[in-house]
């Protein structure tokens, strides 16, 4: 590296023509939003083009290329290799790689400061003995915006605008004739592990680009922050929405969350400064091996106001610089509003201007990186429609209000319900149109609707209803929640996106029916509430295994907590430990027991096929 500052850029090429005859040289290029200052800005390239039937043949084909200061190379989403030191260019053979038609070569680099550049020569080779030979120019596309699948061959790049071009590669400034290639493996400390063959290949690596909050199989997902964090711990409910929306996903989930912490790690401190906080927050997110990290700070920060935001953004900067060669992708979770609970309590209006103005730096933050941002503080209120009837008799004489109901006990700490519709929030926000379970059939007629469940074995004659359901997810839990008037009432996080799940059936002779559901009943309902509005389940052997899911997950935050935070650390491994630190052994054996449970949190969050029944009753 030859300077001090950093930046980030993105290369993808996708070629329209491919010439046979050799290129011009290889010219430097950048984006031209960002040609006079890169540091700190990605930036992403496109070149498009068909080709004809490529030469897979060892060695064939091949990428010469070299980036200041950072790269790693893909091809048709695969990814080749990487290299860090701009005077040494690499080699790669990409023949296995191509395919007839379209393709893709997308880099991604970092520039250590604000001079930045990227040259490459391809060459190709095709089936009817034709070498295609081009170099970056001018005619590479460019956008410091891109959307996803950007590096795939089909991406509409129509609003991308031409590359920089700074000057022919060994002919300018301030890189001159200083590149050398080789097709060595490249070297870095950040450990590429390249190998001989490109289907080998493979390169563990910082996140990079713009991603979508979704959660793959095998992830570790790490919950980072303060007290809204630490006491997920005794409620579980985000973890559980998490866990609920990939049943065939094995996903585990490790909580480091810490009471009144800030993004400089204060509260860990312990019996120590602020430094030693802030080595033990980067140590324990390192130990969970995270593959995703969640981030959820600046509700203490937010109290510094104006006054504190250059010092806040900074230690954004420094906590994401210190946990991001883990690999991990990392996203954010902003500060959600104070409530106004009235007096005594004091008005939260002043301190909500800071929340919001803090909330805005995480999430421009997190936009300039490409990276996930869930906005609490714009999150809807809890609230639910309560109907009353007004005439027993008449289905249709009722009027229908709305009752908001507080999530906090003191302006600022979350109840369990708080936490309940917090999670409910956060999945609203990664399906921004979610579906409901729906189920409408005709009798004699089948199924008019199935929404998020799949129907066998459908029966509808001689006044009576059967079939199995198949859902592809467990419903989110139920509350019991007071009401004014000593009334009580349950919630389903459905009824704040949308209806409860609810069952219709048009049709049924006249009578009252009993809906049992795998043999047990759980509702009532005359044949005119069937056909409208129908049978609201908030009820059911889904909702207990649900119920049962975040007791398995309750479980194991408890015994990762006593793994993660032994009440007698002091005397296990701080400076009374001269003691007691014999018993520090029994700390590794939590992880069996943890590992033990999550066995059991593995089965419980994949649904079971139900049985409804639907049949007259005698009142």
């Amino acid at each position: 590296m030859r300077r001090t500052c950093f930046s980030a850029f993105i290369v993808l090429i996708t070629f329209t023509a491919l010439a046979s005859q050799a290129a011009a040289e290889a010219q430097w290029i950048w984006s031209p939003r960002t040609k006079d200052d890169a540091s700190g800005k990605p930036a992403f390239f496109r070149k498009t083009f068909t080709l004809g039937e490529p030469d897979k043949t060892k060695g064939a084909s091949r990428v010469e290329i070299t980036a200041d200061n950072t790269y790693i190379l893909l091809v048709n989403g695969a990814r080749v290799g990487a290299g860090n030191n701009w005077n040494e260019g690499t080699i790669y053979d990409i023949s296995p790689l191509l395919e007839k038609g379209s393709n893709t070569i997308a880099v991604e680099c970092m520039s250590p400061d604000e001079f930045a550049g990227l040259a490459a020569r391809i060459y190709i080779k095709t089936k009817d003995g034709k070498t295609h030979t081009f170099h970056t120019d001018k005619t590479w596309k460019a956008t410091l915006t891109p959307k996803r699948n950007w590096e795939k061959p089909k991406f509409d790049d129509a609003d991308w605008e031409p590359a920089h071009v700074f000057g022919e590669l060994n002919k300018v400034a301030p890189w001159n004739a200083n590149v050398k290639f080789t097709d060595k493996p490249a070297k870095g400390d950040w450990a590429p592990q390249i190998t001989p063959t490109i289907e080998a290949t493979y390169l563990p690596q910082k996140a990079h680009g713009p991603w979508e909050l979704e959660l793959k199989d095998n992830d570790r997902v790490v919950l980072l922050g303060n007290t809204f964090v630490e006491r997920e711990v005794q409620h579980g409910y985000i973890e559980l929405a998490l866990t609920a929306r990939y049943p065939e996903k094995n996903i585990t989930f490790r909580n480091l969350g810490w009471s009144g912490d800030t993004v400089w790690g204060e509260s860990r401190a312990r019996f120590g400064g602020q430094r030693e906080g802030f080595e033990h927050l980067v140590k324990w997110v390192r130990a969970c091996n995270p593959t995703v990290i969640l981030i959820a700070y600046g509700q203490n920060e937010a109290f510094e106001g104006k006054a504190g935001v250059e010092r806040f953004v900074d230690g954004l900067n420094k906590l994401v610089k210190a946990i991001e060669d883990t690999g991990a992708r990392i996203a954010f979770i902003g500060p959600y509003k104070m409530e106004d609970l009235g007096p005594p309590l004091p008005s939260p209006q002043k301190q909500n201007e800071n929340l919001e103005l803090y909330s805005g730096l995480i999430k421009k933050f997190a936009g300039e990186r490409g990276l996930p941002f869930i906005d609490l503080f714009h999150m809807r209120p809890c609230f639910t429609c309560v109907y009353t009837q007004k005439n027993p008799a008449n289905p249709d004489d009722r009027t229908l209000a709305y009752h908001k109901f507080p999530i906090t006990s003191n302006n600022l700490h979350l109840t369990e319900l708080g936490y309940w519709h917090v999670a409910n929030q956060i999945v609203a926000q990664l399906e921004p149109k979610p579906k409901a379970w729906f189920v409408s059939l005709k009798m004699g007629g089948g199924a008019e609707i199935a929404s998020m469940t799949t129907l066998k074995d459908l029966k509808t004659v001689d006044g009576r209803v059967s079939f199995t359901a198949v859902d592809p997810t467990l419903p989110a839990p139920t509350l019991h929640i007071d009401m004014p008037g000593d009334k009580a009432i349950r919630l389903t996080g459905e009824e704040l996106q949308y209806p409860a799940r609810v069952l219709r059936v048009k049709g049924l002779p006249e009578s009252t029916y009993e809906l049992r559901i795998d043999g047990k009943a759980y509702a009532k309902a005359t044949h005119q509430q069937l056909a409208d509005p129908g049978i609201a389940i908030t009820e059911s052997p889904a909702h207990d295994q649900a119920d049962k899911l975040r007791e398995a997950i309750l479980k194991k935050n408890e015994l990762f907590f006593h793994h993660y935070r032994p009440a007698n650390e002091t005397y296990l491994f701080l400076f009374r430990k001269h003691e007691q630190g014999n018993n520090a052994v029994e700390i590794p054996q939590f992880i069996p027991l943890i590992e033990e449970v999550e066995s059991k949190i593995a089965e419980l969050r994949k649904p079971k096929p139900q049985t409804y029944e639907l049949a007259p009753v005698k009142e």
